[in-house]
């Protein structure tokens, strides 16, 4: 099966996007790595896939409206780099990939857009 350039840009961020959620959400795991409660492990991997479920709301936003999407993932970079100044190794793995799909989301919607738009 061979993808054009244009299927190739709208699927791009989507895919990605939902790699990067996967990826997040291996972080909920650390949960269960240290000794206690069945409760306070449960809430410890809830929150940490709250990340996860954020990057996933803005993919799922960004299906219909890739600007709203390439925006919230620019704001999401800024404010977890903002976060983590102190490490800067935590905020190249992180914010990096959120990033990426930012701009691809941008550039998602400039093709589209484009091809939009009659010449």
């Amino acid at each position: 099966m061979k993808f054009t350039r244009g299927q190739l840009v709208i699927w791009a961020p989507r895919i990605v996007g939902l790699g990067l959620a996967v990826f997040l959400s291996l972080f909920a795991l650390e949960a269960f790595s240290e000794r206690q409660g069945i409760m306070s492990a449960a809430i410890a991997f809830a929150m940490g896939l709250l990340p996860a479920l954020i990057v996933l709301v803005t993919v799922a936003i960004g299906w219909r409206h890739e600007a709203a999407a390439a925006t919230i993932f620019a704001g999401l970079t800024i404010f977890y780099a903002a976060l983590e100044l102190d490490h800067p190794s935590w905020v190249i793995i992180i914010a990096g990939p959120l990033a990426l799909v930012g701009a691809l989301f941008f550039v998602s919607w400039r093709f589209q857009s484009r091809d939009a738009v009659p010449s």
